[in-house]
Parts: structure tokens; C-alpha cells; sequence
């Protein structure tokens, strides 16, 4: 029961964690700024979306990894 427990802790804190990081879009384009900086084309609104493939990503590797250490000791008690 306890190691259950300590289970379902981790992975809500693995899920809140990653919901609490989510980027905000980038807000409305202002009428002065005309020249997006770094020498970009166009007139939009420059910002850096966070993309949630990349945290399911790692959090897939860290399940992935913890199923075969978890795996691995089991064999080695066996």
C-alpha cells in the first residue's frame, strides 16, 4: 500500500509539474514594432511556443526508464 502510494505522489507531481510550465501565448502584435527583432521576415508576433510533445516526451523516457530499473530489481531479488 505505502509503495502504491508513493507511486501515484510522484506521478501527480510529475503531471501538475508539467501543467504548471505551459507558456502563454504571446500577446497582440503593438502598432510601433514593425521590425521583428533578429532580422526575421514578416510583421507577426515573435515569441517561442512550448511545444507538450516534449514534456510528454521526457516524461515517456522517465516512465520507460523507471519500468526497467524497477524490472532489473525484481530479476535481481529473483
Amino acid at each position: 500500500m505505502k509503495k502504491s502510494l508513493r507511486i501515484i505522489l510522484v506521478f501527480a507531481i510529475v503531471v501538475l509539474s508539467a501543467i504548471a510550465t505551459m507558456a502563454d501565448p504571446p500577446g497582440p502584435p503593438t502598432g510601433g514594432n514593425t521590425q521583428p527583432p533578429l532580422g526575421n521576415s514578416g510583421s507577426g508576433p515573435v515569441g517561442a511556443p512550448l511545444d507538450g510533445a516534449l514534456t510528454l516526451l521526457l516524461i515517456g523516457l522517465g516512465a520507460g526508464y523507471g519500468g526497467f530499473v524497477l524490472l532489473k530489481k525484481e530479476q535481481k531479488t529473483a
